[in-house]
């Protein structure tokens, strides 16, 4: 070869070398929509770390721009209960909501959301990412042309605020409530009047009487809705949503015509949505919580047991009902049933050991229930001694020390029955015998330690002693 030749050659080869990296900049851009079930504004589900917008956010820096989308809260391009239906057509490429939501449409959502005592926030993830979970959601989804992701997590949420005190399983008969999804289903199949309303319908039907009752997420979201305004007593046995994910949907179609990078950017943007939003949650709520029994009046306190019984046998009868009729909730079902097992019997070697040694430290009192008697004709005091943290009830004995004491010896003798709930008791300090007084939560409907005395059947004396 000839020198001129072999310098013209060398020039092509250096000018396409050159040229290679500009044909790799042209890449398509992509312009999508996202609707949502929520309002464009709602704290944690459109706005905030981990919401909607920040999953925006995250995909766009990602993808250096290469994908672009424009959010439109409910109401503003369609209304909000029909982002699975738009998504599924193809009339916007994606929507941010809840999967119980399309329940009427697939049972087997509930399982992807949250279901009544089921898996945690931990548990929930194993499931989904690491157990099976996520391939079942895509499968059930499948034929309606829609492609899912895990992208949010309230983490336990609370039962609600409640007027009155419930305090039996019959209290629930007739009880007007605002609670969406299966959880409705449960408590209908206990008498509860089921309303459903969107979040800024709840605090003034909640406040006019309309309703009795409502749950909405926790105490930080429920706090800015105003509903401790409307009612005092807020249950925290957080049974019928353990963990309530959010979901993004995207259409098949259009999710398929992205190139694997931007389709593991979204992939990765949901994945850190999942754990920002739900640590968002926890540090909230924390101070939520803390704001709202020491400054606002609340009470809070669980369901008694036999309450949280009732509600557990009627979501296991509709549950079975609904596997019965469909083959996918039933498959799904079956897989999240069996990690739940295996995740109970771990958890009870780790979360239930951590839960023990850090467990809260209270002020440690001695409680003794006297209840008045006659012994060989004489009045004497009959007594129960039990060890006992404030809030929390502990192994009950009987206190042969003060068994046989005169009834005059009784600190108070209560003129009618004393009712186990959390209320204010009568003390007397041991180290100045000056009369003060402690708030008391009964724990088990009124029963107290392994002995199950019923304090409202007695006519007591409530003593306690640091």
């Amino acid at each position: 070869m000839r020198r001129r030749d072999f310098t013209k050659l060398a020039l092509a080869g250096a000018a396409g070398t050159v040229a290679a990296p500009m044909v790799a900049r042209a890449q398509t851009t992509f312009s999508w929509k996202m609707t949502s079930f929520y309002g464009p504004n709602a704290a944690f589900y459109s706005t905030g770390p981990g919401s909607a917008k920040d999953l925006i956010k995250r995909i766009e820096e990602m993808s250096n721009g290469r994908i672009k989308i424009q959010f439109y809260g409910a109401g503003e391009l369609i209304p909000a209960a029909e982002g699975f239906d738009a998504v599924s057509s193809g009339t916007v490429e994606m929507n941010y909501a809840n999967a119980y939501f399309w329940t009427g449409k697939l049972f087997a959502g509930q399982y992807f959301t949250a279901v009544p005592f089921g898996l945690n926030f931990q548990g929930l993830n194993g499931w989904m990412y690491d157990g099976g979970g996520l391939e079942l959601w895509r499968e059930a989804y499948d034929r309606f042309n829609l492609v899912p992701f895990l992208c949010g997590n309230t983490g336990v949420q609370m039962t609600g605020w409640f007027k009155k005190p419930i305090e039996k399983v019959a209290d629930l008969n007739g009880l007007k409530m605002r609670i969406p999804g299966l959880a409705g289903r449960v408590y209908q199949s206990l008498g509860v009047d089921v309303r459903l309303l969107p979040p800024g319908e709840i605090f003034p039907a909640l406040e006019r009487g309309v309703i009795d009752a409502a749950e909405f997420v926790g105490p930080y979201l429920d706090r800015q809705l105003g509903l401790h305004r409307a009612a005092k007593y807020y249950y925290t046995t957080g049974w019928h949503e353990t963990a309530t994910s959010s979901e993004l949907i995207i259409n098949k179609a259009k999710w398929t015509s992205l190139p694997a990078d931007l389709k593991a950017i979204i992939e990765n943007a949901c994945a850190a949505c999942n754990v920002i939003s739900e640590a968002w949650c926890q540090k909230n709520n924390a101070e939520a919580m803390q704001d709202l029994i020491k400054n606002q009046g609340v009470i809070a306190q669980p369901l008694a047991d036999p309450i949280v019984e009732a509600l557990r046998d009627a979501n296991a009868k509709i549950l079975d009902e609904a596997v019965a009729k469909d083959p996918v909730t039933k498959k799904v079902h079956e897989s999240y049933m069996a990690y739940l097992a295996r995740f109970k019997e771990w958890s009870g070697y780790s979360e239930a050991v951590y839960r023990r040694f850090h467990r809260c430290r209270r002020p440690h009192y001695g409680l003794v229930v006297v209840r008045a008697c006659r012994c060989h004709g004489h009045q004497r005091a009959a007594a129960l001694r039990l060890q006992h943290r404030i809030g929390m009830g502990a192994g009950a004995r009987m206190a042969s020390d003060v068994a046989h004491l005169p009834v005059r010896h009784v600190v108070r003798a209560a003129p009618r029955r004393t009712r186990a709930r959390r209320c204010s008791f009568r003390i007397l300090l041991a180290a100045n015998q000056t009369p003060g007084r402690a708030d008391f939560g009964a724990d088990r409907h009124g029963d107290f330690g392994d002995r199950h005395l019923v304090v409202l059947q007695l006519r007591d004396a409530i003593v306690v002693e640091r």
